[in-house]
């Protein structure tokens, strides 16, 4: 397990794999805190694997997929805690970011795709060299290629 901590070491993160979310228990209601989910994104929670990022035990953020056969992962669910400052949120996202970077090279994907709803900042996936493929006001889907290999192929069927 991999602990991060500002520069002025007043926030300690660590990132943890959680295999569904679901199986957290009562975490999952601190977790979702100011997120309003439809019944259809729960569900998707509640059977993804998950990365969640927390200090002690207060959530900070979560980064869902579901592992399929694939050069492609999607990270259908990306939420950071809405009250942190914009500092803390930046490195939170790129704490979750890191590990599912780490967690799908592990796994030999090639290609990452992140869907994010209007209040994830984007600038953090900016600098981590993600584009945006489709971008309107309700969701943008950005991608990036982690080694040889193609996200053209695997992204039409997971656009749709």
């Amino acid at each position: 397990m991999m602990e991060t901590s500002s520069s002025e070491g007043r926030l300690r993160i660590t990132p943890e794999v959680v295999d569904g979310y679901g199986l957290v228990g009562d975490f999952a209601s601190r977790c979702l805190v100011g997120h309003s989910l439809t019944r259809r994104r729960w569900r998707y929670l509640q059977g993804a694997e998950c990365i969640v990022v927390t200090e002690c035990s207060r959530f900070l953020g979560v980064a869902a997929y579901q592992r399929v056969e694939s050069d492609v992962r999607v990270v259908h669910e990306f939420l950071v805690h809405r009250n942190l400052g914009e500092r803390e949120a930046a490195m939170v996202t790129d704490t979750l970011v890191s590990a599912v970077e780490t967690m799908a090279l592990g796994d030999s994907i090639h290609c990452l795709m992140f869907m994010l709803w209007p209040d994830v900042r984007r600038t953090q996936f900016e600098r981590r060299g993600y584009r945006a493929v489709v971008l309107d006001p309700y969701l943008a889907w950005l991608q990036k290629t982690l080694a040889q290999g193609s996200c053209i192929h695997g992204c039409s069927q997971h656009l749709h």
